[in-house]
């Protein structure tokens, strides 16, 4: 949890590309907070196996997926 006062982190450009995962109990987790958003993230070429759950997204933009595949089938949001 956040507990910045009245300066909220920034988190932006976030590149994550030719990831291999066999077995993970979430495939993703990027959470902001609503006044500090995760901005601009791009995910490409990433296979998660087998996962529990799929993801955990919030207070995120500009999110994009390229070459994504959780349990076996392409993901996208």
């Amino acid at each position: 949890s956040y507990r910045g006062g009245d300066f909220p982190p920034t988190y932006r450009d976030f590149a994550v590309s030719r990831v291999r995962c066999a077995e993970a109990e979430r495939a993703f987790s990027i959470v902001g907070v609503p006044r500090a958003p995760v901005r601009d993230v791009r995910l490409h070429d990433i296979t998660v196996a087998r996962a529990a759950e799929a993801d955990r997204i919030a207070h995120v933009e500009g999110l994009a997926f390229s070459d994504v595949r959780v349990n076996g089938r392409v993901y996208s949001r």
